[in-house]
């Protein structure tokens, strides 16, 4: 699979500068409910579901590098594209 088949070009954020890594999440999670890849309906527990996540483990390493996981169930959201 390549990355164009991942990402539209909307989902890219170019001068992205948050405050910190909770500002990065929030703001990270709203532009996929603002791009349609996100139900906004979704938007308060997704980010109930990452920041509980972030908090009991942090993912971030260092220089923009981040370890992947998987925080929300199949039944909790469903991917728009």
């Amino acid at each position: 699979m390549e990355l164009r088949q991942l990402f539209a070009p909307g989902d890219l954020l170019v001068g992205f500068d948050p405050a910190d890594k909770w500002d990065a999440i929030r703001r990270l999670v709203a532009h996929l409910a603002d791009n349609g890849r996100l139900p906004k309906e979704a938007v308060a527990s997704v980010l109930e579901q990452v920041l509980a996540r972030e908090k009991s483990m942090s993912t971030g390493m260092e220089r923009g590098i981040a370890t992947t996981w998987r925080v929300c169930s199949a039944s909790s959201v469903s991917a728009r594209r």
